[in-house]
């Protein structure tokens, strides 16, 4: 076998053996053994660097010096020594002899003879990975083929040194990032493309029963078997999208779901337990419905006493007449509020489920008609985009011309004289889309999240003065959401904002549409 050959099957035996090393220490460890072996060098070392170029793991030859003095070694055989010129000329150089060669440092104290070197620079895509350096007591201990065979480790080294890098990086990445699965407090479930388990969180552990090592590796419905929860997944693989929505558990508890696919990874499924809050939000809603209720017959009294004195006080002075007029508009504000509290309550009850075939368009040109007079006095330009050839839909006409009135409303109050509301309706896929847009003072994001929520105030300055109950949005949403549709809200500040809800057709309709 001659050199070349002989060079080129150690090329091979080297490269194979740290391809496959993925832990930096060991890679470096195995190089080192690997390219002394092959020639013949007594020791060595290796620098790794880093992107500024600074070293930042080593092996030297000696690995009995303190920190402290390890670092100035490095520091001086970069700055003057065979190692330094290498890293500076970006390429492999022999010494053949250490005491007459200028590259060579001799550094003091040393236990061992130095009089010939090797050193190489690792490079991978134009970046220097690290330098290795070999040496030996005899004088030419080192040829060109070495050389040249070291050098083309060099870059066999710079690349598993790369792979070994970002291994390193993905690996730490993964720690942190399972670190702070397992310390979130909500369930967190996390599918393959394939609907396969592949990670459970402490917390989904404990609050749904689940067994790591009986659920990874299985398909999802093996331990949860709600079909609920099992849709709402589907629709999420299914179209790409994320879904949400709130399930009730067999054993009554009711969790908040999110369901996000992910692509090319899976699908992440969060549960928050929101079994105590949906009690509290029910025994508030049955302690403010029993009140309502219970308000509203001495309302109606008092405000029926009140127009027969106002009626009988005709000669009195004004300022009684005044006291009578604040009397019945206090009481017209709280029987609206109580007939606002009242609806609220029949459509989470389920009251209101009588049903028919409606047309949005008629209701929506309806609402937008009721308001023109109204819309006219502020000076504002209320138009409306209605698509032709809509389909009808199924649903409670009152309701849904109750939830585009409070929308109508609420853009005609806070848009300003000289402004502009547009109300559209058209079809999106599978569902009618209302939208109501204004060209009022907008919302800052921080002040949305609550918008469809009961008794929800912004308290902007600009609008604290118009803002009602805070009813009208729940109402809408509750409305909407009675008929499987979703509210949504988009708005920046002095730009407007646009209410819109979206309405299902029916699976009939859509089925003749085909």
């Amino acid at each position: 076998m001659n050199l070349r050959t002989q060079h080129a099957h150690l090329l091979y035996e080297i490269t194979q053996q740290i391809a496959t090393l993925l832990d930096l220490d060991e890679l470096l460890s195995r190089i080192l053994s690997l390219t002394i072996s092959s020639t013949g060098a007594e020791q060595g070392s290796i620098f790794l660097l880093d992107v500024e170029g600074r070293v930042e793991r080593q092996i030297l030859i000696r690995n009995d010096l303190p920190p402290a003095v390890s670092q100035q070694v490095i520091q001086a055989v970069l700055e003057k020594g065979l190692a330094g010129w290498v890293l500076r000329h970006r390429r492999g150089a022999v010494v053949a002899d250490a005491q007459t060669d200028p590259r060579w440092l001799s550094l003091p104290d040393t236990p061992y003879t130095v009089r010939s070197a090797l050193a190489v620079p690792f490079i991978h895509q134009e970046r220097v990975y690290g330098l290795l350096t070999l040496i030996h007591s005899q004088p030419g201990a080192f040829t060109e083929e070495d050389l040249s065979l070291l050098t083309a480790v060099g870059h066999q080294a710079a690349a598993a040194i790369q792979n070994a890098r970002l291994y390193e990086y993905v690996r730490r990445q993964q720690t942190t990032l399972t670190t702070i699965i397992n310390s979130v407090q909500d369930a967190i479930l996390v599918l393959d493309p394939q609907g396969v388990v592949f990670l459970v969180n402490p917390a989904a552990s404990r609050a749904l029963g689940l067994e790591p090592d009986a659920t990874i590796g299985r398909p999802l419905s093996d331990s949860i078997a709600i079909p609920q929860f099992l849709e709402l997944v589907r629709q999420a693989q299914t179209s790409g999208k994320p879904t949400q929505s709130e399930i009730v558990w067999e054993d009554g508890r009711t969790f908040e779901v999110v369901v996000q696919p992910v692509e090319a990874m899976g699908t992440v499924i969060t549960l928050h337990d929101i079994t105590h809050f949906k009690a509290l939000d029910t025994l508030k809603d049955e302690l403010v419905a029993t009140v309502s209720h219970d308000l509203k017959s001495p309302l109606g009294l008092i405000y029926g006493h009140a127009g027969l004195l106002k009626e009988a006080i005709e000669e009195i002075p004004s300022y009684l007449h005044e006291s009578v007029e604040a009397i019945l508009g206090a009481v017209l504000k709280m029987q609206t509020l109580i007939d606002s509290l009242l609806d609220l309550a029949q459509i989470e009850a389920g009251m209101d489920r009588m049903t028919e075939r409606c047309l949005m368009d008629q209701i929506v040109e309806e609402v937008v008609e009721s308001f023109r007079f109204q819309a006219e006095e502020k000076q504002i330009t209320l138009e409306m985009e209605i698509a032709p050839d809509l389909p009808p839909i199924v649903g409670n006409p009152l309701r849904l011309s109750q939830a585009v009135s409070n929308l109508v409303s609420n853009a005609i109050k806070y848009t300003p004289a000289g402004g502009r509301v547009t109300v559209c309706l058209f079809r999106q896929e599978d569902a009618l889309v209302v939208t109501v847009t204004d060209t009022g003072p907008g919302i800052p994001p921080a002040k949305q999240r609550g918008l469809f929520s009961k008794f929800y105030r912004t308290g902007m300055r600009e609008t604290i003065a118009q803002e009602g109950h805070g009813l009208g949005l729940a109402i809408v949403r509750s409305v909407v959401e009675a008929h499987g549709g979703k509210v949504w809200v988009e708005s920046q500040v002095g730009q407007g904002s646009t209410f819109g809800f979206t309405l299902p057709i029916p699976r009939e309709k859509l089925e003749g549409d085909l």
